[in-house]
């Protein structure tokens, strides 16, 4: 999804100068369609319904303006109304996010974490089961190790880094490594096993669990605000009905 500042920047593109010939509705529509800016215009009455929606202090919106007005090559605005809603949109958008998808935070994090927790690993993947054998024979005794043995035989991407990989969502990988992944201790060196064409020598190095901390609670918020914009967009296009904005009855 194109970020804020493009879209009003492209649905700006539209405003009519002083001078310019007139253009029915019918015309501006056939204009927007033919030019595939139809969805811009959807996101861009979207943002707006936002917007509106979000009440400041008049102080923070004073302090907003203020600095919008200290940006150097900053567009005038044509009005006291709209430099105030250009100043203040972002943290608006910001405001909006937080108060309508931030009590869901938790549960996403719950369904996702799967995904979230990462692991660090070390593998060789070798064609021969023998050989796998005999590797993992030499690692489970010490006379080698993976960064000694993994440039040598091994025959994946891990032969560039020592047999180390990592660290990768649990999720994202193969269901073999996943499944394994899930029960394993730091350390845990397993048997020579088959996935789909070649014989696998794992070793998990690190477990990392998702933590739901500041950086995490403002992505999953986001993820969440960008899917509601995402159907919100979708249904302005089809013109169907569309539900009351999800803010507490404070806002």
């Amino acid at each position: 999804m194109e970020s804020e500042e493009a879209v009003f920047q492209s649905v700006a593109g539209l405003v009519l100068q002083p001078g310019s010939p007139p253009v029915s509705l019918d015309q501006l529509q056939r204009l927007v369609r033919l030019q595939g800016l139809d969805q811009s215009v959807a996101l861009a009455l979207v943002l707006d319904e936002v917007v509106s929606a979000i009440r400041l202090p008049e102080a923070e919106s004073e302090e907003l303006v203020a600095a919008w007005r200290e940006v150097e090559g900053r567009p005038a605005a044509e009005s006291a109304d709209e430099e105030r809603y250009l100043a203040t949109r972002l943290r608006k958008l910001e405001l909006f996010q937080q108060r309508a998808f931030g009590a869901d935070v938790e549960l996403r994090f719950l369904d996702r974490k799967l995904e979230l927790d990462q692991v660090v690993y070390s593998m060789i993947r070798v064609d021969d089961h023998d050989v796998a054998l005999e590797l993992y024979q030499r690692l489970v005794e010490g006379e080698a190790d993976f960064a000694e043995l993994a440039p040598q035989f091994s025959q994946g991407a891990e032969r560039e880094s020592g047999g180390r990989l990592g660290p990768h969502s649990l999720k994202a990988s193969h269901p073999e490594l996943s499944a394994r992944f899930r029960v394993s201790r730091p350390g845990q060196l397993w048997e020579p096993f088959f996935v789909v064409d070649i014989w696998v020598i794992l070793q998990v190095e690190e477990l990392i669990p998702a933590e739901l901390d500041g950086s995490m609670r403002r992505n999953l918020t986001t993820e969440l605000y960008n899917k509601w914009m995402q159907d919100r967009v979708v249904q302005v296009l089809r013109g169907e009905p569309r539900a009351a904005l999800p803010l507490p009855r404070d806002t």
